[in-house]
């Protein structure tokens, strides 16, 4: 996509530092959470990976899979610790404004309710010159990748014909 950039902080896969994290946090014994997800079989493969890697470091994930009718009236509700979405949108815009602007807080995509980019996110959406939404959506990636409103965790490969 546009303004894609590789400049930006990335973590490394490290289980001893996360469960000394944890322990700094307050939970040296770790916790439970419910992850809420839709039953289709990549959200079963990857809740199933998820709960064996938080299981690593102390945390329980539970995991309720719904038809995507539950889902949908669930995520409205807001009554979840954390879930999981499949996305695929073919603009940044499109990105941006449904799930970082805060105009899109629930019950629309926005349910980590992030704010951190709204200035950005209005004025690449209005910017004419390619160069310099490029830049907009860099600056947009590299706070995301700081503040951490949500984590991707992978991209399939598509192709059309």
């Amino acid at each position: 996509m546009i303004g894609f950039s590789t400049d930006v902080e990335t973590y490394a896969y490290d289980p001893a530092l996360a469960k000394q994290m944890l322990a700094d946090a307050g939970y040296p014994n770790g916790f439970t959470l419910e992850l809420t997800g839709r039953s289709d079989p990549d959200q079963v493969k990857i809740s199933t990976v998820l709960q064996e890697q938080l299981a690593q470091v102390g945390i329980t994930l539970k995991v309720t899979l719904l038809e995507t009718g539950a889902y949908t009236e669930k995520m409205k509700k807001m009554d979840t610790d954390i879930n999981i979405e499949s996305i695929a949108r073919f603009e940044p815009d499109q990105m941006v404004m449904e799930f970082l602007y805060s105009g899109s807080f629930p019950p629309g995509t926005n349910r980590s309710f992030y704010t951190g980019v709204d200035e950005l996110a209005k004025k690449q959406s209005v910017e004419l010159d390619r160069a310099e939404r490029e830049r907009l959506l860099a600056q947009i990636q590299k706070q995301v990748s700081v503040d951490v409103p949500g984590i991707m965790l992978y991209v399939l490969r598509q192709v059309s014909a």
